[in-house]
Order: C-alpha cells, then sequence, then structure tokens
C-alpha cells in the first residue's frame, strides 16, 4: 500500500478548522508516520502515531483519525513480524473503540474482484456495507479484515472505479483466534461516511 502516494491528498482536503490542533499535528508528523508505513517500519510508525494519540483531545478531529488508523495498522504490522503479541495490539487497538476513524483513499473496485488494499462493496442480512482488507506490500500477512456501516444511503455505482476514504466511528475489534500472523484482525466501523478523492 503506497500511503505516502495519499498523504497530501488528505493534507489538503482535510478540514483545518482549529488553529491549536495543528501545533499537535504537522504534516512533518504525518510524513514521517506514512513513510514508515510504505517503507515497512512499522515500529517507527506505531511509536510516532501513539505519542501524537498520547496527548490531549482536539476539538477538530481529522487528522487524529487518520493518525489512529495507522497506528492499529502500525500495530498489525509489528503483530506480523512477531514484534508484538497478539494480546497486546488487542489491547493497544481497542482503546480507540468509539472514536473516529478515517481511512486513506483506496481505489473501489467492483464487488466480483477479489483484491488487497482496495475498497468493495458487500451484502449481508442487514444490508449494504463496504470493506476493505489491508495488506502488507506482499499480501503475506493480512492486517485487518474491515467492515464499514454506513450512516446514510450509499449507491455503490457513484464510487466505483474511484478512489474513496472512510471516516467513521471504530465500533469494535477482534484478533485471530489462532494467534496466527496470516491475517491479525477484525475491525468493524459504524456510522461511515464516504469521501471521494482524485488521486493522480
Amino acid at each position: 500500500m503506497h500511503y505516502m502516494r495519499f498523504l497530501l491528498v488528505l493534507i489538503f482536503t482535510t478540514v483545518l478548522s482549529c488553529c491549536s490542533f495543528a501545533q499537535i499535528i504537522n504534516q512533518n508528523d504525518l510524513e514521517q508516520i506514512f513513510k514508515a508505513l510504505d517503507d515497512g517500519e512499522y515500529k517507527t510508525a506505531f511509536k510516532k502515531s501513539t505519542d501524537i494519540l498520547n496527548e490531549p483531545l482536539n476539538d477538530s478531529s481529522e487528522f487524529r483519525g487518520i493518525i489512529v488508523y495507522a497506528n492499529i495498522i502500525s500495530a498489525a504490522g509489528l503483530v506480523s513480524l512477531n514484534k508484538m503479541t497478539h494480546e497486546k495490539f488487542l489491547l493497544t487497538a481497542s482503546k480507540f473503540v468509539g472514536q473516529k476513524i478515517i481511512t486513506p483513499p483506496y481505489p473501489c473496485v467492483d464487488s466480483g474482484r477479489v483484491s488487497f488494499n482496495s475498497f468493495g462493496f458487500r451484502t449481508d442480512d442487514a444490508g449494504l456495507y463496504g470493506t476493505v482488507t489491508s495488506t502488507n506490500k506482499t499480501a503475506t500477512s493480512i492486517f485487518s479484515f474491515e467492515k464499514y456501516k454506513f450512516a446514510i444511503f450509499v449507491i455503490p455505482g457513484d464510487y466505483l472505479e474511484k478512489y474513496v476514504s472512510c471516516a467513521g466511528i471504530l465500533d469494535s475489534i477482534e484478533v485471530n483466534p489462532n494467534k496466527s500472523t496470516i491475517w491479525i484482525s477484525r475491525i468493524t466501523i459504524r456510522d461511515t461516511y464516504l469521501k471521494e478523492y482524485k488521486v493522480e
């Protein structure tokens, strides 16, 4: 997943309505975290994002939501390398339940395609939902199976073949009961809104 490709898109299209928030998270912070994720330096990304998230909450939570996602993904990356236990991952990630989480823009693909690090639509007994399967670069370890429950009515065709970011509330998180690194976690996000991005 090339996170740096989307970084400036996120920076310049995210609403920055609170000056005090910029004192905690700046462009350099984001660049360090997303570059570390791109390079597979999960320890660096996890430490930097954890340090930021340990700062007090602010009125504007847009950048914070992006960092929450990066923190969970980097922690899963550490599990995949056997540098963090599943139990520690669950303890770390669970503290964000009930908080906003925002993903980088993912390409929206047809539901008939099996594709990692992309966004797709699925249906179950409860109706339409979104899904992302986030992996490492070689797709040898699935960091998270992500399920997005929508806050409003969504027409899948409006987003197909476009890049979309998901913003919602982290509802639940669980880990692989077999403690395998083939897949690390399942997360569910409720009250999800989709935002379309132009990525060149």
